[in-house]
């Protein structure tokens, strides 16, 4: 059910009553101050970072410049008002594909963080995966179709990995972990229930769980991160930082969903 909302309610009173999924921001009244309010965006409460933000901006001279600038910031879509008659039909397209991206953004991010040095390949192909279970696509994820989305060979990721003490399968079960158990907080299921949202057979992802002895149904995504973290600290891996920041908030939707 959409509701209304004031830059009030993020920069003083707080964002409150029911869960929200999205925000749509048309930018008016159009003035120095909705310039102002997405710059600071960067500066919400951690509550709103992994919240989409659809900007549904007017046409003027200005707007381009804008676009460009919003795009840098983390989980920020845009469109243009074009005042055509398919516009409503366009918008609500945006809307669907922002919620349909937002789980692969937000859990990439949140894997880069907790492993920020990881080689750059590694990184894209967590990016790929992610990309993969927010479309429903589990079932047919596996290192050697990752491989090819890279352009290489699965034993040459393998062998590469190899220096690291990391095999791919392995980090592929991590991923699928830590995305279940997103999709599992943020639907209020278990774990275990979260095959259908993210087309993965529920025998194939408990076995992925057993795997990484990972028993329980019920463990939010802040201790499988930890679980994954403590398991990463015993991997050798190099000190050397991926090819772009991930550690802050700046993610762009579009790259961060894979796209």
């Amino acid at each position: 059910m959409a509701r209304t909302v004031t830059t009030k309610d993020f920069t003083v009173r707080g964002l409150e009553g029911p869960p929200v999924t999205a925000l749509i921001y048309d930018l008016a009244p159009w003035t120095d101050a909705a310039r102002t309010f997405l710059r600071r965006l960067r500066g919400f409460p951690t509550a709103l970072s992994d919240l989409p933000l659809l900007l549904y901006v007017p046409r003027r001279a200005e707007t381009p410049q804008l676009l460009v600038e919003a795009g840098r910031l983390s989980m920020v879509w845009g469109e243009n008002q074009l005042d055509a008659i398919d516009d409503v039909r366009r918008l609500r397209r945006a809307i669907r594909r922002i919620l349909e991206v937002t789980p692969a953004a937000v859990v990439f991010r949140l894997m880069m963080f907790h492993l920020p040095d990881l080689p750059s390949d590694v990184v894209q192909f967590c990016r790929l995966a992610c990309g993969g279970l927010a479309a429903g696509r589990g079932a047919s994820l596996t290192v050697s179709g990752l491989s090819k989305g890279l352009g290489v060979e699965r034993r040459t990721l393998e062998r590469h990995w190899r220096q690291f003490h990391l095999a791919p399968k392995e980090f592929l079960d991590w991923i699928v972990l830590v995305f279940a158990a997103y999709m599992a907080e943020r639907h209020n299921v278990e774990i275990y229930d979260t095959g259908e949202l993210i087309g993965m057979d529920t025998k194939r992802l408990r076995r992925c769980l057993l795997r990484l002895k990972h028993g329980s149904g019920t463990d939010g995504v802040d201790a499988v991160l930890m679980q994954m973290s403590r398991r990463f600290t015993r991997i050798r891996l190099p000190h050397q930082r991926p090819d772009w920041d991930l550690r802050g908030e700046l993610v762009p939707l579009y790259e961060a969903a894979g796209l």
